[in-house]
């Protein structure tokens, strides 16, 4: 909401910048929990009934943690340009640091973007693996009807 921006300095945009470091961080984290859950269902369910509620609630914490990178991202996507509206004597130093910032935060969208692609294709890849032990088993089984 650009009518209250006129009180943003660069500190608090520093400061939501380093939040959105440590989002994009928990998702890194996260998405790694995601793999390791959607490893050990596919593994368990070859033997057992596999716990896809624990997969639903690591999901959980995966969307939470994305929900609050947006958060950060679309509160500097708010207040960054109204840094450079509210001091028409801004510094070269000053424009640098948010074209840094606004540099960074692209940055951290791609990365996340890859992220998300890939824990993707570890999910495809997990259920691909699935099927293939599934005919594993089956033609051994055949094999020792035989």
């Amino acid at each position: 909401m650009p009518g209250n921006d006129a009180g943003v300095t660069p500190s608090e945009v520093y400061e939501r910048s380093s939040k959105a470091l440590e989002s994009l961080s928990k998702v890194w984290n996260v998405s790694a929990s995601v793999i390791k859950a959607i490893t050990e269902v596919t593994d368990s369910s070859l033997r057992s009934e596999p716990d896809y509620q624990a997969v639903q609630h690591v999901k959980r914490e995966h969307d939470q943690a994305v929900a609050n990178l947006k958060t950060e991202f679309e509160w500097l996507e708010q207040h960054i340009p109204s840094l450079s509206d509210t001091d028409d004597s801004a510094s070269d130093e000053k424009q640098m640091r948010i074209d840094a910032l606004q540099q960074e935060q692209e940055e951290l969208r791609v990365q996340s973007a890859k992220l998300t692609s890939r824990v993707k294709q570890l999910l495809e890849q997990s259920y691909a693996l699935q099927h293939h032990l599934g005919l594993l088993i089956a033609s051994s089984e055949d094999l020792s009807a035989n």
